[in-house]
């Protein structure tokens, strides 16, 4: 009934609609397809699947990655202060960020500059490969909660820590 009622209204004919309808029909006769395909040939032996996957070993590696989160300061004796603070026990680094943070874009997500490669590529920033060198030598220590000291990162943007 809804369907008939539907063609009569022209929904078919809709544009927007039409090509919803042409991309289900190509995405069903490519899907139906390949499962006759693929049924029809043999599974790959554990030994010829092996030497596949030994022969494309670079494919499969994902690179490491670290998240970096910051509080950006006016000046030093700012980040000062707030280091002292965020080393407190039972310090809340998303209440920190978004209390002193000067970045107004990173403070309302507790800092959050994104992950990281080895290359030093982040999301926003572009290439930091001093960041990224100096967030891969720290970790996933946390200086609050173990009392060690982290270098503090210089930028043009403030200071980081």
């Amino acid at each position: 009934m809804w369907l008939t009622l539907a063609i009569q209204e022209g929904v078919e004919k809709r544009p927007a609609i039409k090509q919803q309808i042409d991309q289900q029909r190509r995405d069903l006769l490519i899907r139906t397809y390949l499962n006759e395909v693929m049924g029809s040939n043999p599974a790959p032996s554990d030994s010829a699947a092996q030497a596949y996957y030994d022969a494309h070993l670079s494919d499969y590696k994902i690179p490491a990655t670290v998240t970096v989160r910051h509080i950006q300061s006016k000046n030093e004796s700012d980040a000062k202060k707030v280091k002292q603070w965020a080393k407190k026990k039972g310090q809340d680094w998303d209440k920190l960020t978004k209390k002193y943070s000067t970045d107004s874009l990173t403070k309302a997500s507790g800092g959050n500059l994104g992950s990281v490669t080895r290359e030093g590529v982040f999301p926003g920033l572009g290439p930091q490969p001093a960041m990224a060198e100096t967030a891969f030598a720290l970790g996933n220590r946390r200086d609050r909660r173990s009392g060690q000291e982290q270098p503090r990162l210089a930028r043009d943007q403030g200071r980081q820590r």
